[in-house]
């Protein structure tokens, strides 16, 4: 997928992947990595977005979360004695 580079040096990135990586209307950040083929746009980890549904916080990373992330925040949570 090709997009433009404005002469201020922003990128502008298509609303389907920024919706496919969790970063919002308000926009978000992105870390800038060197590479070998060029220049990788990495979502920064806290861009989760949080609403409420139903009365629970969701928090939406723009991915599927692996069950070992979850059980890893649950453990940490624990540890930090917030559960």
């Amino acid at each position: 997928m090709r997009t433009k580079i404005d002469g201020a040096g922003r990128v502008v990135i298509p609303a389907a992947i920024r919706r496919a990586f969790g970063i919002g209307p308000q926009g978000g950040e992105l870390d800038l990595v060197d590479t070998p083929d060029g220049v990788l746009l990495r979502p920064v980890d806290h861009a989760a977005v949080a609403r409420k549904e139903r009365g629970l916080t969701v928090a939406s990373l723009g991915r599927p979360v692996e069950q070992s992330e979850v059980a890893e925040a649950i453990r940490s949570d624990r540890e930090d004695g917030n559960g």
